[in-house]
């Protein structure tokens, strides 16, 4: 999921866009990288048939090896951090997805317009996160004030989390409130989820401060998770990036090889 700053709440943006200068940063080294292995591809190896086999070839392995290289200059507490996010946020989208039936808004424009077709103020854990993207802070504030607290441990620690994030993102104010107790959310899943939940808080929090150790809540988290965030950084992640770099791959490969003669 890809959220788009543009008009949200300053807060709310903090982590995606710390995260997107972190990979931005990896993928343009890596997309220039594969630029150059695509042309080195094409005069280099001997690949046999017409010159445009060769480009398409040289283009693949272009913008495998851009990716390759993005994905490890991307290291250290950013990325464990990012898989991390990745892995609590594709959960969230999904559950949003199955709940209401439709896809999380992720600019102010859609959310107004899924908050106008969905009055009906069913499913008020995602009305509320909604709300924040919509920038309707206030409006979001309200309905905490009215909503009855859940029963169940985990859903009670997730909507503490929830109220607090809103309170933070319309005044600045960081709660003091404890929150439901960890140790009652039986479920393991939950209950690591909720760790995270809680990491991605302060990660928050240290953002805004310009701490420099922003991503280690984050960060201390991802070995618990072991390779469920693989596929997920991948298919939301790696994938679209391949397919950038492999439309710039083509484009750089059919230019070199049509102007050597080659084609």
């Amino acid at each position: 999921m890809v959220i788009r700053p543009n008009g949200l709440p300053p807060r709310l943006t903090l982590v995606p866009k710390r995260f997107n200068a972190e990979l931005n940063r990896a993928t343009l080294r890596g997309l220039f990288a594969g630029v150059l292995v695509a042309v080195l591809v094409t005069t280099a190896v001997p690949v046999p048939g017409p010159g445009l086999v060769r480009g398409v070839i040289a283009a693949i392995a272009g913008a495998a090896a851009g990716v390759a290289i993005a994905a490890l200059l991307f290291r250290g507490d950013a990325r464990a951090a990012y898989d991390a996010f990745s892995w609590l946020g594709r959960w969230e989208v999904n559950r949003f997805g199955e709940r209401t039936g439709t896809a999380l808004p992720t600019d102010v424009a859609s959310a107004t317009a899924w908050l106008d077709e969905h009055r009906d103020r069913g499913h008020v854990h995602e009305r509320l996160e909604v709300l924040a993207l919509a920038g309707r802070l206030d409006e979001a504030m309200n309905a905490i004030a009215r909503a009855q607290p859940p029963t169940s441990p985990y859903a009670a620690l997730e909507f503490g989390l929830q109220a607090a994030w809103i309170r933070w993102l319309a005044t600045g104010e960081r709660s003091t409130e404890p929150l439901p107790e960890l140790a009652a959310v039986r479920d393991a899943a939950d209950r690591l989820r909720a760790r995270v939940a809680i990491a991605l808080q302060e990660t928050r929090y240290r953002l805004e401060d310009g701490r420099s150790d922003w991503a280690s809540p984050l960060a201390e988290l991802r070995p618990e998770l072991g390779r469920a965030p693989d596929p997920i950084v991948v298919r939301d992640t790696w994938r679209p990036i391949f397919v950038t770099d492999l439309l710039a791959t083509t484009i750089a490969a059919l230019i070199w090889v049509a102007g050597t003669g080659r084609l």
